[in-house]
């Protein structure tokens, strides 16, 4: 089957976008500047970070969620996803430069990775809508810097959707601005372009 396409993608989102933005961009914000973890961020390591994120993104997304129709939330082999229309599949991360997940590649990560709904009991989803959602940090590692959707094959992206400011007309910053001592410049990012994909990326190893 063919890979869900971006201009697919966003017209069966659309409508999602602002919950979806709300409740990542709340829950990196609360603990990177909100006082609760004021006291322990900085003996964190950067898994633990991005575990308690990934967890207060959890609790922000089934928050913002739970009453809307035709959206709901489900544990997937350890795996929490966003179902969206039946269609779309949903899952949250952190992002690097290359605006790819890491971590431990398992059985059931690589099977998403890989659109491999038969492994992962979803023999009623489209193998082409399993997406993430990420984030990624600024320079210092200290605030958010972009939020993102991408179609993921194997170990690369077969496009990308920046939905840090979508929608936006005259609002003000969505994130804080840095404290005088941080630096705003932006690093070079790459990203994949559109492209045909090989078996061999069964071999990736981020998650």
């Amino acid at each position: 089957m063919e890979p869900l396409l971006k201009r697919d993608a966003m017209e069966i989102l659309e409508p999602y976008i602002p919950l979806i933005k709300e409740a990542v961009s709340k829950a990196i914000l609360n603990y990177y500047t909100g006082e609760e973890y004021s006291k322990t961020r900085h003996i964190h390591s950067p898994r633990t970070a991005a575990s308690i994120c990934h967890d207060n993104i959890k609790e922000e997304v089934q928050l913002r969620f739970e009453d809307i129709p035709q959206v709901r939330t489900k544990e997937i082999k350890g795996i929490f996803t966003l179902i969206i229309e039946e269609t779309v599949t949903i899952r949250f991360k952190k992002f690097n430069d290359k605006l790819l997940g890491s971590g431990i590649a398992t059985n059931q990560s690589l099977a998403y990775n890989l659109h491999d709904t038969v492994q992962l009991e979803l023999d009623d989803m489209p193998p082409s809508g399993l997406l993430f959602v990420g984030y990624t940090l600024n320079n210092l590692q200290s605030n958010l810097d972009g939020i993102y959707i991408t179609n993921r094959y194997g170990n690369v992206n077969i496009w990308d959707w920046e939905i840090t400011h979508e929608g936006i007309i005259s609002e003000p910053a969505l994130f804080p601005q840095p404290a005088a001592t941080e630096t705003t410049s932006k690093r070079k990012r790459v990203r994949a372009k559109d492209k045909s994909i090989s078996a061999g990326d069964n071999n990736a190893v981020n998650e």
